[in-house]
C-alpha cells in the first residue's frame, strides 16, 4: 500500500510540474476584433498560445462595455483548445483620444468605480471570458488608475478571473506605481515602437533586442516580479523610406520581399524584426526566467517554417519542455516539492542522462546551489544547508534540455 501511495503521489507530483512548466511560460497573443474572428479563429494555432487577448472592446459612459458577436467563434475554440480568453479595454487610439479617456476618468473615479467595476465583473462572467486586460497608455492613465486595478483584483480574483495590463515605461507606464503590481497577475510589456513613422527623423528598428532587455531591466528595477514580466514583441515593421512609410505585418514584409525573414531591415528602410531577433528575445526571457512572450498582433504573422510563432514555440519547446508534442520529454524533478525543514531533496533522472547541472536561486536572484551529476540514472538526494523556509527557482539542465520551476520550503 505505502508503494502504491507513493506511486499515485509521485504521478499527481509530476503531472503539476508539467503544468507549471507550461505556466511559466506565457505566450499572450493579442487579435483585433475589427478581423473577421469566424474566419481567424479557425485557423489559428491554439497549442503554441497560452492566451488570447481580444483588441478592443470599450465602454459607454455608462460602463457599459461593447461586445462583437464573432467574439464567441474565438472563445468557444480557444477554451477548447484550454487557452485563455481576455477581454482588452483602452488601446492606443482611445488612449490617444481625450475625448474617449475622458470616459475612462469618468468612470474610474472614487464616485463611480465600485459600480463599473461591478459590470466588468458580470461582464467577463456573462461572455465567459477569462479576465480583463487593461491597455490604458500615456495621457490615459490618471491617479485613478491604481485604485481601479486594486479594485477589479479584490473582485476578479475570488472568481478565479486575471487582471493584467498592456504597459509601456516610455508612454505611460512609469507613472503606474510600484504597489499596484501586486494587483496584476502579468504585465506585458511593449518592448516596441521606439521609433516609427511618426518620427521620420528618427529611422531605424522600432524593437531592437537591447530595448526589448531596458524596457525589461526598467520593469524589474522598479519592483515588479519577473513571473509576472511577460515581453512584447512586433510582428510588424515600420517604413521610413518613399517607398514605404506605414506600418507593414511580417507575413506581408516577407512576402514582398523574399528571403528577407532572417533580417531585421529590407527594402527601403522598412525595419522590423526577423526570426533571428525573436528566436534571441524568446531565449533571452527563458534563460532570465521572465514571465514569457506576447505578441502584437497575431493576424501579421506568417505562415509554416516563417511562423514567428512556431519560433516562440520551438524555443519554448526546447528550453523548457512544454510544448504539447515533448510532454516525455520533462522528466527531471526535484521532489517534495513542497518540502520542510532541513530541506532534503530528491533528483528524479531520465535514463542514461550523461550530465545533470542543478542550480538553485532565491527570488533575489542569488545562488544558494549549483551542482553538476554525472552518469546519474534514476535519481540522487541532494541535501540544501542553510536554505530558509520560502521560494526559490530551481533550474536544471539534462544534456539538451533546460527545465525551471519554483521550489517551496514550507
Amino acid at each position: 500500500m505505502d508503494k502504491l501511495l507513493r506511486a499515485v503521489k509521485l504521478f499527481f507530483f509530476f503531472f503539476f510540474l508539467a503544468w507549471q512548466a507550461q505556466a511559466q511560460n506565457k505566450v499572450v497573443a493579442y487579435l483585433p476584433n475589427w478581423l473577421d474572428y469566424n474566419s481567424i479563429a479557425r485557423n489559428i494555432d491554439y497549442d503554441k498560445l497560452t492566451h488570447i487577448n481580444i483588441a478592443f472592446e470599450n465602454t459607454d459612459a455608462a460602463g457599459n462595455l461593447s461586445f462583437t458577436a464573432s467574439n464567441n467563434t474565438l472563445i468557444q475554440l480557444a477554451h477548447a483548445k484550454k487557452v485563455k480568453v481576455l477581454v482588452s479595454i483602452g488601446g492606443g487610439m482611445i488612449s490617444s483620444n481625450p475625448s474617449m479617456y475622458a470616459v475612462y476618468f469618468d468612470l474610474i473615479s472614487d464616485a463611480k468605480r465600485a459600480d463599473f467595476v461591478r459590470k466588468i465583473a458580470a461582464y467577463l462572467t456573462s461572455h465567459n471570458l477569462d479576465g480583463i486586460d487593461v491597455d490604458l497608455e500615456g495621457s490615459s492613465i490618471n491617479s485613478d488608475y491604481g485604485k481601479f486595478i486594486a479594485d477589479l483584483s479584490a473582485v476578479l480574483k475570488p472568481q478565479g478571473k486575471l487582471v493584467t495590463a498592456a504597459l509601456a515605461h516610455t508612454n505611460g507606464g512609469d507613472s503606474v506605481t510600484s504597489d499596484t503590481f501586486q494587483y496584476f497577475d502579468f504585465i506585458n510589456i511593449m518592448a516596441y515602437d521606439e521609433t516609427g513613422p511618426w518620427a521620420p527623423n528618427r529611422p531605424g528598428q522600432h524593437s531592437s533586442f537591447e530595448f526589448a532587455k531596458a524596457c525589461l531591466d526598467n520593469w524589474i528595477g522598479r519592483g515588479l516580479p519577473k513571473e509576472k514580466a511577460v515581453l512584447g514583441v512586433p510582428f510588424y515593421g515600420y517604413g521610413f523610406g518613399a517607398d514605404f512609410n506605414q506600418g507593414m505585418g511580417f507575413g506581408e514584409i516577407i512576402k514582398r520581399y523574399p528571403g528577407s525573414e532572417n533580417q531585421d531591415q529590407v527594402g527601403n528602410t522598412i525595419y522590423y524584426n526577423g526570426i533571428p531577433t525573436i528566436k534571441a528575445k524568446t531565449e533571452y526571457v527563458v534563460e532570465q526566467q521572465y514571465g514569457g512572450i506576447m505578441i502584437w498582433q497575431l493576424a501579421q504573422d506568417a505562415t509554416g517554417n516563417y511562423s514567428l510563432l512556431n519560433t516562440i514555440h520551438q524555443v519554448l519547446r526546447k528550453v523548457t519542455g512544454s510544448g504539447p508534442q515533448d510532454a516525455e520529454a520533462i522528466k527531471v524533478h526535484i521532489y517534495p516539492n513542497p518540502t520542510k525543514l532541513p530541506a532534503i531533496g530528491y533528483l528524479a533522472f531520465p535514463a542514461a542522462t550523461n550530465k545533470i547541472k542543478v542550480e538553485i536561486r532565491d527570488m533575489k536572484g542569488a545562488k544558494v546551489f549549483d551542482k553538476t551529476f554525472k552518469n546519474k540514472q534514476r535519481q540522487d538526494r541532494i541535501e540544501l544547508p542553510g536554505l530558509s523556509q520560502g521560494m526559490y527557482l530551481i533550474r536544471v539542465k539534462a544534456d539538451d534540455q533546460v527545465f525551471s520551476n519554483k521550489y517551496l520550503i514550507e
